[in-house]
């Protein structure tokens, strides 16, 4: 998906902000949630990122439910 991809752009996923993460991350997984097609290509944009972040004390839960839902698309 287009909306992905705009998200990954400058800053990325790199923002130091744990609540700009969360509303990124929330999108991401609401489109994956309702959209009736969501490709490889945009899970493959968003995981590396998530990975990343699951690690954090802050958001560490959050993250791994939408982690599960987006690799489900994976297969």
């Amino acid at each position: 998906m287009l909306c992905c991809k705009v998200l990954a752009r400058k800053p990325g996923w790199k923002d130091s902000n744990f609540q700009v993460m969360n509303a990124k991350f929330a999108v991401v997984s609401a489109l994956a949630q309702k959209a009736k097609v969501f490709g490889r290509k945009s899970v493959a944009c968003v995981i590396p990122a998530l990975v990343e972040k699951l690690g954090d004390i802050k958001v560490g839960v959050e993250y791994i439910y939408i982690y599960i839902v987006l690799v489900q698309y994976m297969y």
